[in-house]
C-alpha cells in the first residue's frame, strides 16, 4: 500500500504500520492488483468529542495529482 503523510510518500508491506497524529493530513492508495486490508485505530476520543472528522480532498492539489 501507498501511504501518504502529508506529501511524504511511504510504501507499506504486510505487517508495517505507521502512527499519524491527528493534524496529518494522509492518504493510502492501493497500487496492487491484489486486494489491500488496512487496520486502522482512532484513538482517543474523549467523552466531550464527537469522535473524528474525515475530509475527502482527493480533488485539491497537491493530493489530486498523487492519485
Amino acid at each position: 500500500m501507498e501511504q501518504w503523510c502529508d506529501q511524504e510518500k511511504r510504501t507499506l508491506k504486510p505487517g508495517d504500520c505507521v502512527y499519524l497524529d491527528g493534524a496529518t493530513v494522509h492518504a493510502s492508495f492501493n497500487r496492487s492488483a491484489h486486494d489491500c486490508k488496512l487496520l486502522a485505530i482512532l484513538s482517543p476520543a474523549t467523552p466531550t468529542d464527537n469522535g473524528y472528522e474525515a475530509l475527502d480532498l482527493a480533488d485539491q492539489e497537491p493530493w489530486k495529482s498523487l492519485a
